[in-house]
């Protein structure tokens, strides 16, 4: 089997989580470069920046029930990806080590058929993959295209209420504010698709390691008994340290995510109730509630994946 099947299942996040500037070289990410450059302009004043000027009208501007209701579940999901993007880039290092492990001769697999064993549970993240790029980008695209489809960008309306130090009903101030909107948006779905799907994938590949384990004790070969349980030992060794370090990197992520996310759903399913069906906002909303149920499908399915390793696992 080739070395690197495993970085294959995450290597669209990694280049993805590269082309918005949050992954660097190994041992690069403090240093001063084009791409730590271009890390500023897409997190610093894209993302966090439009998140900022959210967050101050929410403080500065007063607003009725329905305007804060519009504004607070989407503020409250990029909010969370900047939160994400924090403890991704603090523990950048100890993630980078995460997908070097990976290529460790003890993580190989051995034969076809122990790919194979993997069939179901990649098929499960390539659906949940699948699914939740689809909404995360199918809601985006409404939200950034909204004030167009109502027509209520003649009024100068942004896709999101925020608070700007300038007259954002003026040209060209309201298009550099509506494209900064929507970049900032198009980042935060990038970083949020990518992470959570990243985050599965480690639970994925940790409860896979577990049946190689368990395949190669199964398939020890009596004249390199020793040899080989010492080799299991190792792997089973190794699993314990790759499970820790993944969890010492998502727990936090995985706290505020189903904290924000519950929060979400109640609101968006509070400001459904209030708008047309069959209106654009509508469906957004709709596409947004279903996004959310698959992030959080994908942290259940693939969390209890691991959890029930131990028990459901027979040699």
């Amino acid at each position: 089997m080739k070395k690197n099947e495993w970085e294959s299942v995450i290597r669209i996040n990694i280049l993805a989580l590269k082309s918005v500037g949050l992954w660097p070289k190994f041992n690069e990410e403090n240093r001063i470069n084009l791409y730590t450059l271009y890390r500023v302009i897409c997190v610093y004043f894209f993302l966090d920046g439009s998140v900022f000027f959210q967050i101050l009208y929410v403080f500065l501007v007063p607003s009725d029930l329905d305007g804060l209701t519009k504004l607070m579940f989407s503020l409250l999901t990029k909010a969370l990806v900047c939160v994400k993007v924090y403890f991704l880039m603090q523990n950048l290092k100890n993630v980078q080590r995460l997908v070097t492990a990976l290529n460790d001769d003890l993580f190989q697999l051995r034969n076809s058929d122990q790919w194979k064993m993997m069939g179901p549970a990649l098929f499960v993240r390539k659906m949940t993959f699948v699914g939740f790029w689809s909404l995360a980008g199918t809601t985006s695209t409404l939200w950034s295209v909204l004030p167009l489809l109502d027509k209520s960008f003649k009024e100068f309306r942004l896709p999101f209420p925020a608070w700007y130090p300038y007259d954002t009903k003026k040209n060209p101030l309201y298009e550099i504010s509506y494209i900064h909107q929507v970049i900032g948006l198009g980042i935060a779905a990038v970083v949020d698709a990518n992470l959570d799907t990243l985050i599965s994938s480690l639970m994925l590949i940790t409860g896979g390691q577990c049946d190689i384990l368990c395949d190669n004790l199964r398939n020890t070969k009596p004249e390199n008994f020793a040899q080989e349980l010492l080799m299991s030992i190792q792997h089973h060794k190794l699993i314990l340290s790759f499970a820790e370090n993944s969890n010492r990197f998502f727990s936090m992520i995985v706290l505020g995510q189903f904290f924000t996310a519950s929060v979400n759903i109640a609101m968006a399913m509070f400001r459904l109730s209030m708008v047309a069906p069959l209106s654009s906002e509508g469906y957004s909303l709709l596409f947004y509630v279903s996004a959310i149920t698959i992030q959080l499908f994908a942290y259940c399915w693939f969390g209890n994946e691991v959890e029930i390793k131990p028990l459901t696992t027979q040699l």
